[in-house]
């Protein structure tokens, strides 16, 4: 359901980067069940895709130049090879270091390639007065934040991407903020139905995403589920304009000087006192 969610807000767009015809090599970092690297392996033949995740939930059966693997992107990248294009989608809470992410990024892409983070943040956005403070589903969102800080996470690293990447070395930083909405209040029919989609899978993830988080901020159980209880019903609610901000920065490394050469120099320079 994510993927189809992601995949309507992108109009049909599986990317955002001007990608060469001439690259041969990409990499989807968090590829959960592997349906966008595999859309993305039919959509380019000549390119291999990798595919990665700490989860074996992926097919199979898979074209040709899709390849799935077991890593974990938050240790240190080992792939023996650098890539044309670099993709994530929905990492926000999975990623405690953002900035040595980028970083493992940018020392993994080849000259001139591209590096695309389709991201989303919490609390979720709002364009009005519908989702003030007191609402139960502000207070969801400011108590996952809390929690997830507690653990090392920010979920509103995505707010700061564009600055890491500059950051780090890379260059042609662009953003495209989309909006998609949760819950029946949207108007237009393509908008119904991302609401009627992102609202069901935020509903049905609830649980899973809170429940342990809430703990940690010392929750009861009963404090849980009434709170979850309000939120599922403000989602139901079309009065309650939630719209949480789907982040996608694209970015190319066009270089002079070589990634290696760079991390190189970087780490020479962090050790002069």
């Amino acid at each position: 359901l994510q993927h189809r969610i992601w995949s309507l807000a992108f109009d049909r767009r599986l990317y955002l980067a001007p990608l060469p015809s001439t690259m041969t090599q990409a990499l989807d970092v968090g590829c959960g069940t592997g349906a966008w690297a595999i859309e993305f392996a039919d959509a380019h033949p000549h390119t291999h895709i990798t595919g990665t995740d700490i989860s074996p939930i992926q097919p199979t059966a898979v074209p040709p130049n899709c390849t799935f693997m077991i890593d974990d992107a938050t240790r240190e990248w080992a792939f023996g090879q650098r890539f044309d294009f670099i993709h994530t989608r929905a990492l926000t809470m999975a990623i405690g270091d953002w900035d040595r992410f980028v970083s493992q990024a940018f020392d993994n892409l080849l000259p001139g390639g591209w590096i695309e983070l389709q991201e989303f943040h919490l609390p979720l956005g709002c364009d009005d007065e519908s989702m003030s403070e007191g609402t139960a589903l502000w207070k969801w969102g400011v108590e996952i934040r809390r929690a997830c800080q507690k653990v090392g996470i920010e979920s509103m690293a995505s707010v700061e991407h564009p600055t890491r990447l500059k950051k780090v070395g890379f260059e042609n930083v662009n953003e495209h903020v989309l909006k998609a909405p949760i819950g029946p209040w949207a108007k237009g029919k393509r908008e119904k139905r991302l609401g009627a989609m992102a609202r069901k899978d935020l509903s049905d993830g609830l649980d899973g995403i809170s429940t342990k988080l809430f703990h940690i901020l010392g929750y009861k159980e009963e404090e849980v589920k009434a709170l979850l209880d309000a939120v599922k019903e403000e989602l139901d609610n079309p009065d309650v304009s939630s719209e949480p901000y789907f982040q996608c920065v694209e970015r190319v490394a066009k270089l002079e000087i070589d990634p290696f050469l760079h991390a190189i120099v970087s780490f020479v320079l962090s050790r002069r006192v």
